[in-house]
């Protein structure tokens, strides 16, 4: 109900569905893959309530965007978080050939603290 009510919109039953099918999965740790529809509130409802919910200073959420999508989604999380309840919003730019080194692995450190 917070996050209803400090963005100012009602959540849809099939969103909350996905959320709790998410949070289960995580919770349980088994993988989880859907697939919504364009409009359907990936970006803008179901991702920052996860990440709410699951990034408790245990955990650190990840989310992968293509390029085309980095600042919309990043923008919306810093917006998710810049409120009522305030959380770190880090961007990593890595792909498949991106070798990891100490300053990626201290980013992350920092993400989680």
């Amino acid at each position: 109900m917070l996050f209803e009510f400090t963005h100012n919109l009602v959540l849809r039953g099939a969103q909350v569905e996905l959320i709790h099918e998410f949070v289960r999965a995580s919770r349980s740790g088994q993988p989880l893959v859907k697939q919504m529809l364009m409009g359907g509130g990936k970006t803008t409802v179901v991702s920052p309530l996860l990440c709410l919910m699951l990034g408790d200073g245990e955990h650190l959420v990840m989310q992968v965007v293509p390029p085309a999508l980095l600042e919309f989604s990043r923008g919306i999380l810093r917006s998710t978080f810049n409120s009522i309840i305030q959380k770190p919003v880090v961007t990593l730019d890595v792909d498949r050939s991106t070798v990891v080194d100490s300053a990626t692995v201290e980013k992350l450190r920092k993400a989680i603290s």
